[in-house]
C-alpha cells in the first residue's frame, strides 16, 4: 500500500492532455489491434509509447525519498491507520491487488460492515458525517504511479513527469481529495500493470490555500471540478473570472469515481 502526499502542483493553470475514452476499454482495444496486427490511432501508439525510457529515465528507480516524515503525520493518522488496518493487511496478504477494482471495492465494503461501531467512533472523532471511497483507473504502470505520487515539485524530473499525458488525471484526483476529510482511502488501478494500489489517506492537509488570493485557507471548493480551493465566494469569483474559467474544465476527470458510507 501507499499513504498520499500533500501537494498542491498545478494552481489551475497548467493545460490538460487527456483522453476522453475509458482507460480500461482502450487498453483492452489496443491489445485485440497488436494481436491482428492492426493500424492504431495517435492516441493507441501513445499509450504503448514509453515516454520515460525515450527520455532516459527508469521510474524503478528513482529516488523519491521515504515513504513519510513524522512531521507530515496528518491530524488523524493514528486513528486512520488503526480502522484501516484490517482492511490493509488483508489486501496484502490476499492477491486483491491483482484483482478489479471493483472486487477491491466489494472488499472495502464488508471492511466497513464489519466494523460499524469502529467506523462511527473514526467519523465522530474527525468530526464528519460519512466516510467516501473515491477510486480512479490509469493508464500509468505501478513504477510511475509511485514515483509521481511521492515528487515533490522541486524535483528534477517534476517537468518531465508533468507533461505526461496520462499523469494529468492522477495530478488532477490527488488534488481534489487532498484537503477532503471524508476520502481516508483511495483506490488506484493501474491498467497497465492491472494492479490496484491501496493508498491510505493518513496525511490529511487541512489547511489549502486560497487559489484566489493566495492568502487565507480555502476552506471550500469548486462546485465544478472539485480542485480549485478558496476561501470566500468573493475570492472565488474573482478568480473564476480571470483564470478558472478556462481551466476548471481541464480538471474535471470523468474516471474519478466515489462510493459513499454513512
Amino acid at each position: 500500500n501507499a499513504m498520499t502526499k500533500r501537494r498542491n502542483k498545478h494552481k489551475g493553470n497548467r493545460p490538460c492532455i487527456e483522453s476522453s475514452e475509458d482507460p480500461i476499454e482502450k487498453h483492452e482495444e489496443i491489445e485485440r489491434k497488436e494481436e491482428k496486427n492492426e493500424p492504431q490511432t495517435q492516441l493507441e501508439r501513445l499509450m504503448n509509447y514509453d515516454f520515460f525510457k525515450s527520455v532516459g529515465i527508469d521510474v524503478e528507480y528513482i529516488d523519491h525519498g521515504p515513504s513519510f516524515e513524522e512531521s507530515e503525520k496528518g491530524m488523524y493518522f493514528d486513528e486512520i491507520t488503526a480502522f484501516l488496518a484490517p482492511f490493509i493487511a488483508h489486501f496484502n496478504k490476499s492477491m486483491a491487488r491483482k484483482d478489479t477494482l471493483e472486487n477491491v471495492v466489494k472488499l472495502f465494503d464488508k471492511h466497513m460492515e464489519d466494523h460499524k461501531k469502529e467506523k462511527e467512533e473514526l467519523m465522530k472523532t474527525i468530526g464528519i458525517d460519512r466516510i467516501i471511497l473515491p477510486t480512479i483507473p490509469l493508464l500509468l504502470s505501478v513504477n510511475e504511479i509511485w514515483a509521481w505520487n511521492r515528487m515533490e515539485t522541486t524535483h528534477e524530473l517534476f517537468p518531465i513527469f508533468a507533461c505526461h499525458p496520462f499523469v494529468r488525471p492522477f495530478a488532477v484526483f490527488l488534488d481534489r481529495f487532498d484537503t477532503t476529510r471524508e476520502a481516508i482511502l483511495l483506490l488506484v488501478y493501474s491498467v497497465k500493470d492491472q494492479t490496484v494500489l491501496a493508498m491510505e489517506h493518513k496525511m490529511l492537509n487541512p489547511y489549502p490555500t486560497c487559489w484566489g488570493c493566495e492568502t487565507q485557507f480555502g476552506t471550500f471548493a469548486c462546485g465544478g471540478c472539485g480542485v480549485g480551493k478558496y476561501c470566500s465566494k468573493e475570492c472565488q469569483l474573482s478568480h473564476w473570472r480571470e483564470k478558472h474559467k478556462q481551466a476548471c474544465p481541464t480538471m474535471v476527470c470523468k474516471d474519478i469515481q466515489v462510493y459513499y458510507y454513512k
